[in-house]
């Protein structure tokens, strides 16, 4: 056999090699889809921090949510805290006054016979957002002198969320703890959705940016 002979067949058995390799992989993505799709949610969740004492509640994102006022009610009573803070970025598309999100809440705990004290916290801040309106919760809360803190929020901005205010809580001296809930979709069927699907990926063209920048 000439070596040319012997080059083709060495490379005839590269391509089918590297086909079948390929193939072989596709086929465990497929087998696994569904764990791999599970684990790349469960990616962006913050893993639970539960404390049995805390100042405050830090309640974001979706803040009239049925599952989130109800963990928000649970918290303040089984930690003693003494308010919590609905946490929000002003919205100019949105014609709804401040004072009638707090009558809506208000509503909703009447509805559904819970009473704590909370107030309202809207912070215009530039870009980023996530990272700005930390800071301008952080001096708020050091004028409070609170030191023991409760993030209850969306699950998937949860892990980016809770990795900026840990970060500039740390050096203040004030304790961190997390809670989550999911509204659209959680980490066992976000795909299945497409506002779940477009909440994962832009909360991870999110979570890379923090990163790259080193704001957590």
């Amino acid at each position: 056999m000439s070596f040319f002979t012997k080059e083709v067949t060495r490379r005839k058995f590269t391509f089918r090699f590297k086909i079948f390799l390929l193939l072989f992989i596709l086929i465990l993505l497929w087998i696994f889809r569904i764990e791999i799709l599970e684990s790349v949610g469960y990616f962006l969740v913050a893993q639970a921090y539960p404390t049995k004492t805390a100042d405050i509640i830090l309640l974001e994102e979706e803040f009239d949510n049925k599952q989130a006022i109800e963990m928000c009610n649970n918290l303040f009573r089984e930690t003693g805290a003494k308010e919590v803070w609905i946490v929000r970025l002003p919205d100019s598309t949105s014609f709804i006054t401040e004072k009638q999100l707090e009558k809506s809440f208000r509503e909703n705990l009447d509805t559904l016979s819970y009473k704590f004290k909370f107030n309202f916290f809207s912070y215009s801040t530039e870009h980023p957002y996530t990272y700005n309106k930390s800071m301008a919760v952080l001096d708020s809360i050091k004028k409070n002198g609170y030191r023991k803190v409760i993030l209850l929020t969306e699950g998937f901005h949860s892990k980016r969320s809770y990795k900026v205010y840990k970060k500039i809580f740390a050096p203040e001296g004030i304790d961190l703890y997390c809670e989550t809930y999911f509204t659209i979709a959680n980490p066992t069927n976000w795909w299945q959705d497409s506002n779940g699907f477009r909440r994962v990926t832009s909360e991870y063209l999110k979570y890379i940016y923090y990163v790259v920048r080193r704001y957590i």
